[in-house]
């Protein structure tokens, strides 16, 4: 008997010596972060907490590996529903496009990148804007800060029928949830993206969102930032410098009229509460068609 046991022994060591398949995966999937510059910013960030966006202009940090495994898991769920939609076996529902990649000119700063999680489809000929959001459960609800996201996706791409996709990472199940386009919530959006861009630039805090918002409190709890936010005043100064600012662009006005109509609306929209940033139509359950 201990002979066996000490085989046993022998056998583990031999198959644990073979590869650490963690270590292999890790390497693959390390990516160097770029350095962010002030007055260019991703179409994602719309529905990230303003604060932690602004820290991660200020200070920088690396995804671990943990959180880049997670991301991979999400891209894997998004290369299958598009291997779903091109098989051929599903004729009812017409893959347009499987990458979104846009530009969004909003004056002194550009909103640009590439959508990951989008896709374009055509049912019951309709053309809609599907977002595809993984989840260690199926919700029981459409997420209120997903909703926004996307009422950003459908104005900067023109296509204002929208659908939240979810898909269950264990088991594939899903349910999709259709959002009707609503160019206040869309507005609300790009100001989001004119409060962290002033913010950025005035190095002063923004408000820690996810700390005063009932439903945004979880994020604290994974947030990278968490100890550093509790120690920071909104307003307060980071003493760190950024990317500097871009030169755009501006959209050319054709009378003076137009452009004092456009700052009332600024200013109009800035005097909005902070809570109007997640502002839009409760979307509702539907087969879409799949």
């Amino acid at each position: 008997m201990p002979e066996k046991t000490e085989e046993k022994k022998e056998g583990k060591s031999e198959q644990n010596e073979l590869f650490d398949f963690n270590a292999l995966l890790d390497k693959h999937l390390y990516r160097e972060s770029k350095p962010k510059t002030v007055g260019r910013y991703y179409p994602s960030e719309v529905g990230s907490c303003l604060r932690k966006t602004w820290f991660s202009f200020k200070f920088p940090i690396e995804f671990d590996a943990e959180k880049r495994r997670i991301f991979e898991t999400g891209n894997i769920l998004h290369e299958y529903v598009v291997h779903v939609f091109k098989s051929g076996k599903t004729p009812e529902v017409e893959l347009l496009k499987s990458e979104m990649p846009f530009v969004m000119n909003c004056g002194d700063f550009v909103v640009s990148g590439r959508v990951d999680d989008v896709l374009l489809v055509k049912t019951s000929g309709k053309t809609i804007l599907v977002e595809v959001k993984s989840a260690a459960r199926m919700p029981r609800g459409p997420s209120k800060h997903h909703a926004a996201q996307l009422q950003f996706y459908m104005h900067a791409t023109g296509v204002h029928n929208g659908a939240l996709l979810y898909i269950e990472k264990n088991t594939l199940n899903s349910i999709v949830y259709s959002v009707a386009y609503d160019e206040r919530a869309a507005q609300d959006g790009i100001q989001r993206f004119a409060v962290l861009h002033k913010a950025l630039l005035e190095d002063a805090a923004p408000e820690p969102e996810a700390k005063t918002h009932a439903d945004m409190r979880w994020w604290c709890d994974y947030c990278e930032y968490a100890e550093r936010c509790s120690a920071t005043k909104t307003g307060a100064a980071s003493g760190v410098a950024c990317g500097a600012p871009e030169t755009t662009k501006c959209p050319p006005a054709s009378s003076q009229t137009e452009v004092k109509e456009e700052k009332k609306e600024e200013t109009a929209e800035a005097k909005k509460p902070a809570t109007s940033a997640w502002s839009s139509p409760k979307p509702k359950q539907t087969k879409l068609g799949f």
